[in-house]
């Protein structure tokens, strides 16, 4: 399960860097190639430091990168591409332990993170039972002010700004969090197994579903709930 890169590990003084055997020049538009640098811990972040945080780390990425002529992007040691964050039970759930994990590049020609804007049908749930939460961001969708919310706009999928980074605000314990999430998704054949867009060059749903799950913990604790509780975390209790 997982990207089997071949790296080494080495570190600039603040954070560890990890590098994979091929080295992509700058500036790569797009970066298709998936044997790319990985930099930089997770981290979840208040409401106080969502903007400033979210925009110090990509910049330590842009630097990095064009300190070593090499694209780097952002791998979460806080939620990894590992079993544990699928699921928390001893045995995987059916068909789960097949799953592999792969950035919107390897499975898009053209990813982005909203084409044409968000709608309620684009919405398609995947094998995790969490039906109730993509009701509600159906119901967000409706509203571009709570949507924008959720979802910020400073966020890229393709170019030299590309860092493999994204983040989400939910309303958790009174307050706005910050969630950041690098894009390894989960996958099945090749095909995303979760929530997905009807649009298959989209990728807002199932990177905004990761990173509530984040929140949780695993996927698979996000399975069964009530939309209401849904709709505060998606909306602040409006």
């Amino acid at each position: 399960m997982g990207n089997n890169n071949s790296s080494t590990t080495e570190s600039d003084g603040e954070h560890d860097v990890t590098e994979t055997v091929i080295e992509a020049p700058l500036p790569v538009e797009p970066r298709a190639d998936p044997d790319i640098i990985e930099n930089i811990e997770g981290a979840s972040l208040t409401s106080n430091t969502i903007t400033s945080e979210f925009g110090e780390i990509k910049e330590v990425i842009l630097k990095k990168s064009a300190e070593a002529g090499k694209a780097y992007v952002y791998r979460d040691k806080d939620f990894p591409a590992e079993s544990k964050s699928l699921y928390y039970t001893s045995r995987a759930p059916s068909k789960w332990g097949d799953i592999e994990w792969k950035r919107p590049m390897d499975l898009s020609p053209n990813p982005r993170l909203l084409k044409n804007g968000q709608s309620s049908e684009d919405i398609i749930q995947g094998m995790l039972g969490n039906c109730w939460w993509l009701a509600s961001s159906a119901a967000i969708c409706r509203s571009s002010k709570h949507i924008q919310k959720v979802v910020p706009g400073d966020q890229v999928m393709t170019g030299p700004d590309y860092v493999g980074m994204f983040h989400f605000r939910f309303w958790r314990f009174g307050q706005w969090v910050d969630v950041i999430v690098d894009d390894n998704l989960p996958t099945l054949r090749g095909s995303l197994c979760f929530g997905r867009s009807a649009n298959p060059d989209e990728f807002w749903l199932p990177l905004m579903e990761k990173a509530y799950a984040k929140v949780h913990g695993s996927y698979q604790a996000t399975e069964g709930g009530f939309t209401q509780d849904g709709m505060e975390d998606l909306t602040g209790g409006i």
